[in-house]
């Protein structure tokens, strides 16, 4: 039999030893979390043939490396054709003139799929090993096949408010879960997701549409809901800022939306889908902040440091967590992020609710990500997360970052790190 290889230092060439290791692949941690975000000190982890085997208390005389190993971070909501951006646009207020300037950065960059390949380079250098992505183009959804480690959701943007846009639409939604279902037996597949804009940019029919072929072919769907009172003002009113701005692109038409619209009719048709993601959820009202707690196979997708750019209204995510329903964390994309680094996500939320637990935060990031996304991550991936010491408040710390990840890879467990070393 083989020996087994203990992992002891973070550097290219033991990891590179360990990955190549022909026997049982051995790590020593500081600390270990499971599926709920709970948490072991003094862990061994024993993998063999890309299994995790063994997990036992260390042994007094074995030092631990300085790392907690977590389950596969996942960035639910991307918008990585902006990943080029070295700052996010301006202005962000007032929100329609913000979109503005989104639609002007679309039509000037140069190559698409050259900002999603940075972008997924950016959020695996962050430990991510699960992405949802908002695909806008044929070149960016090219692009996802070049992520090094990990699944990427590509969700295709559906835009279209004039009825006159419905059939087009339905057309590249049939290409796109077409197309992704060609990758599906790959190592690193792109899958298949659905994204009607928003309610103020898709027509009520197309919305409708996409729920029953994403119902029909079972993928998930995400849609931006309630992420501004302005929209709520369009859909309940017909009036306010943004009316003006559809009627400036010459796409506004009155019987479009129904008087009285309100955002619980657009979450009541997500209830037929297994997995959907109602994106932002700034602005709900205690009705539908039920509605979610009754249907929690509907997860409210909260962007802290992307809500803070906007400058918005405190967000219901507690409220959302206490009446039963489902919360998780994305960066968005850096049209209105400084980076997609979904670690610091954590980091920006925990510091401003200070009583919330790991075990509450952790899964905003992993296992409910994952699963919101439909994903089937292998049980033995991980990221891994240098720590200052072995508490598990440590992995809430300012000093805490991802250094890799570990993922199953031709019956051996593979290491990847980051380049960052343990004294950054």
């Amino acid at each position: 039999m083989t020996a087994s290889f203990h992992l002891n230092r973070l550097t290219a060439s033991a990891a590179a030893e360990w990955n190549s290791a022909d026997g049982d692949q051995v790590l020593d941690v500081a600390l270990w979390f499971d599926r709920c975000g709970r948490p072991q000190r003094n862990v061994r982890l024993r993998y063999h043939h890309g299994e995790l085997i063994a997990r036992t208390a260390l042994p007094a005389a074995a030092p631990p490396l300085p790392l907690a190993v977590i389950p596969p971070l996942v960035n639910a909501h991307t918008h990585l054709e902006f990943s080029s951006l070295p700052e996010p646009l301006q202005p962000s207020c007032p929100f329609t003139e913000w979109i503005g300037a989104v639609i002007r950065c679309r039509r000037n960059i140069p190559d698409p799929a050259d900002a999603v390949a940075a972008g997924l380079k950016e959020c695996s250098d962050a430990g991510v090993l699960g992405v949802g992505e908002i695909t806008t183009s044929d070149a960016g959804h090219s692009a996802l096949s070049a992520v090094s480690a990990g699944t990427v959701v590509s969700f295709r943007e559906l835009t279209g408010f004039l009825p006159d846009r419905i059939d087009a639409q339905m057309t590249i939604l049939q290409n796109h879960i077409r197309a992704c279902r060609q990758t599906e037996s790959q190592d690193r597949p792109c899958l298949p997701g659905i994204s009607p804009h928003a309610p103020y940019s898709v027509h009520p029919e197309l919305f409708r549409a996409a729920v029953s072929a994403c119902e029909h072919h079972q993928v998930p769907l995400a849609v931006h809901l309630a992420e501004t009172r302005e929209e709520r003002e369009l859909l309940e009113c017909g009036t306010g800022p943004f009316r003006s701005f559809l009627e400036s692109l010459d796409l506004w038409h009155p019987r479009v939306l129904k008087p009285g619209t309100r955002i619980r009719s657009w979450l009541q048709e997500l209830r037929r889908l297994r997995h959907a993601l109602a994106i932002h959820c700034n602005y709900l009202e205690q009705d539908e902040i039920a509605f979610l707690g009754r249907h929690p196979q509907i997860a409210a997708v909260y962007c802290p440091r992307t809500h803070a750019f906007f400058g918005h209204a405190p967000h219901p995510w507690q409220k959302i967590l206490a009446g039963g329903g489902t919360v998780i964390l994305a960066t968005d994309g850096r049209s209105s992020n400084p980076d997609l680094n979904l670690w610091k996500e954590v980091r920006f939320l925990a510091a401003r609710a200070p009583s919330m637990s790991v075990e509450t935060l952790l899964p905003m990031v992993t296992v409910r990500a994952a699963d919101a996304l439909g994903l089937s991550l292998h049980p033995a991936a991980a990221t891994l997360i240098a720590i200052p010491h072995d508490s598990p408040e440590a992995l809430l710390s300012a000093a805490a970052f991802p250094i890799g990840t570990l993922i199953s890879r031709s019956k051996r467990m593979t290491l990847s790190l980051n380049g960052r070393s343990l004294s950054s």
